[in-house]
């Protein structure tokens, strides 16, 4: 019997940026592969350091879980 296997690929909007809510383990390991692929990030955790790290790999952060679509929305004008 052969193993079925399957591959999430996800593509923002032209322009815009990827939002990760979560930059912990699984959040913070997809922001550092989006921005090593080259896309941007727009990331929020409520831990200051693990936003400092999304930040200082050249990602984008959002004061708040609320204020982050709002966010998304202008990085765009």
């Amino acid at each position: 019997m052969s193993k079925a296997t399957s591959a999430i690929q996800i593509v923002p909007q032209p322009g815009q940026p990827l939002g990760i809510i979560g930059l912990g383990l699984l959040g913070g390991a997809l922001a550092e592969r989006a921005l090593t692929g080259g896309l941007a990030v727009l990331g929020f955790d409520l831990d200051d350091g693990r936003r400092a790290s999304c930040q200082q790999s050249g990602g984008q952060v959002a004061a708040s879980a609320k204020g982050w679509p709002r966010r998304w929305r202008n990085s765009n004008n």
